[in-house]
């Protein structure tokens, strides 16, 4: 015999399937919407669902309702996050509590929910400079750092453990931190991060940035970025007085952070210490676990979030999710010591300085002294003092004595060292 649907259930049925269809599926959409919710938003999130709980149909869960009469913005991310596939009982449950919300559309993030929903994912926007810093943020944690990443070149006097300095053309300046390397005192600073929010008694990075803000003239613009344990030892610098005042703005990468922190007590997360700062940009991957502490009440003013793959953590977790490409395929050169040759093809220099042998006395004249001229041809032969001189076995390089520069870094255009300079003759 046919089956008949009464009019009652097939009203039913298509009002289940209007509301459910209201809201997109796509977890990337219903993410980068819950992460901007405030924690005005929540409270009503959590008011409407007690209001309505009793009113809730049959495909509604009761579990669901119970995670929406508690929710914050951390339990909505992971709640989205876990949902889909077979099992959509928790989107369903958000999409009816909102048909169910009286003036939802005069509510700003509330009505966001349906406009997102009806758009294409599009992500948050990434600009060029925060690509190039992130590529810089790579190439620092190599171990063989490039001295060329496509514009910018590296300063390698200022090399340290967890820094590298980075100048474009413009003469602009990035201080780069890296973040862990699998060796122990890496990995024990995570540590407490998981267990404070931050590195207590590490003041390396503060103690380079300042050696590198010393030799910065005040006109050059200076911005700074790190990466996961490196955001952290970043701020941490921040807190000696002067160095922040000196950086335009900051950029933290998948920063460090940790849900058990305690938050308010002078010792939480320290990368939740700028989050109302503008000029402190952060790079939020939201299936990060590593940067999963930060999703607390409210977000950073300056952020850009991203999706990611919940199948791939480290991925997420990874610098070089935030340019395109891959390292490898970088424009980028290491450069060798270029060596001067003699007459007979020999390297003559330059010489590292370990290849110098500090007591040897064929390095060892005082030029100016009296009678240094008398010396030098005795040592070297330049028959100056008569045939008898002795002539040394080792090559020679002379170089014309050049007035001293400053070390300092001006912003006057930056011309890298290794770049060959051609000149005229002039009338």
């Amino acid at each position: 015999m046919p089956r008949y649907t009464s009019k009652k259930k097939a009203a039913a049925k298509r009002r289940r399937k209007t509301v459910t269809k209201s809201i997109s599926r796509d977890k990337r959409i219903l993410k980068n919407w819950a992460v901007r919710g405030t924690a005005r938003d929540y409270e009503k999130v959590r008011q409407y669902a007690a209001k309505f709980e009793a009113e809730a149909p049959d495909y509604v869960h009761v579990s669901e309702i119970d995670k929406l009469k508690n929710a914050t913005r951390r339990s909505m991310l992971e709640d989205l996050h876990g949902s889909g596939g077979d099992d959509n009982s928790f989107t369903n449950a958000l999409a009816w509590l909102w048909s169910k919300v009286p003036g939802a559309n005069a509510w700003k993030w509330g009505s966001q929910l349906y406009t997102n929903s009806m758009k294409g994912f599009k992500g948050d926007s990434i600009t060029e400079q925060d690509e190039d810093y992130a590529k810089l943020t790579s190439a620092t944690y190599r171990d063989d750092r490039p001295e060329v990443v496509e514009h910018w070149t590296r300063l390698v006097k200022y090399d340290s453990n967890y820094c590298a300095v980075w100048q474009n053309r413009d003469g602009h300046l990035y201080i780069a931190v890296r973040g862990t390397e699998m060796a122990a005192s890496d990995l024990l600073q995570d540590v407490s991060i998981m267990m404070a929010g931050r590195v207590p008694f590490v003041k390396e990075v503060a103690e380079d940035m300042q050696r590198i803000l010393k030799d910065v003239d005040p006109d050059v613009i200076v911005d700074a970025g790190g990466h996961s344990l490196g955001t952290t030892l970043l701020l941490q610098a921040y807190d000696t007085p002067g160095i922040k005042d000196r950086i335009r703005q900051t950029f933290l990468f998948n920063p460090a952070a940790s849900p058990i922190a305690e938050v308010g007590t002078g010792s939480g997360n320290i990368t939740e210490k700028y989050e109302k700062d503008n000029t402190v940009r952060y790079f939020v991957n939201l299936s990060d676990l590593v940067s999963s502490g930060l999703l607390g009440d409210e977000g950073p003013v300056n952020v850009v979030y991203r999706s990611g793959s919940p199948l791939h953590p480290m991925t997420a977790h990874s610098i070089d999710e935030w340019y395109p490409g891959t390292y490898d395929a970088l424009d980028k050169a290491q450069l060798p010591l270029e060596k001067a040759k003699d007459e007979f093809g020999n390297d003559v220099g330059p010489m590292d300085p370990d290849d110098v042998d500090g007591d040897d006395k064929f390095f060892s004249i005082r030029f100016g002294e009296d009678g240094w001229m008398q010396a030098f041809d005795k040592m070297y032969g330049a028959g100056i003092a008569g045939p008898e001189t002795a002539v040394s076995n080792r090559p020679v390089r002379v170089t014309p004595l050049q007035r001293a520069t400053d070390d300092r870094i001006h912003d006057t255009g930056f011309v890298p060292e290794f770049t060959h300079l051609r000149t005229h003759d002039t009338e």
